[in-house]
């Protein structure tokens, strides 16, 4: 393999990563304020599940930080994520 060969195929994937890093970010962005409890954000129930056998009673609720926030009230599916319509990306050019 060329020197030529290795220097397209490293533009080839800087391209490829400008065309599709931001779509990447931006879905991972979605998964981690929606769907992705975080356990420092949690609700506290007004009353307690109990949970049968040995186990305490559930004090609090899991909690994502667009829950937290007021925007949801409850967690997504990752498919849930996926379907909603977003505006559309920039188109980057070379």
């Amino acid at each position: 393999m060329t020197f030529t060969f290795h220097l397209l195929l490293l533009f080839l994937i800087l391209y490829l990563a400008r065309l599709c890093l931001p779509a990447h970010l931006e879905w991972w962005r979605a998964y981690s304020h929606f769907v992705r409890p975080h356990a420092s954000l949690r609700m506290a129930l007004v009353h307690p599940r109990e949970r049968g056998g040995k186990l305490l009673a559930q004090r609090y609720r899991q909690c994502t930080p667009a829950m937290a926030a007021g925007r949801t009230n409850r967690r997504w599916t990752a498919l849930e994520v996926l379907c909603y319509p977003l505006s559309p990306m920039p188109q980057f050019t070379l």
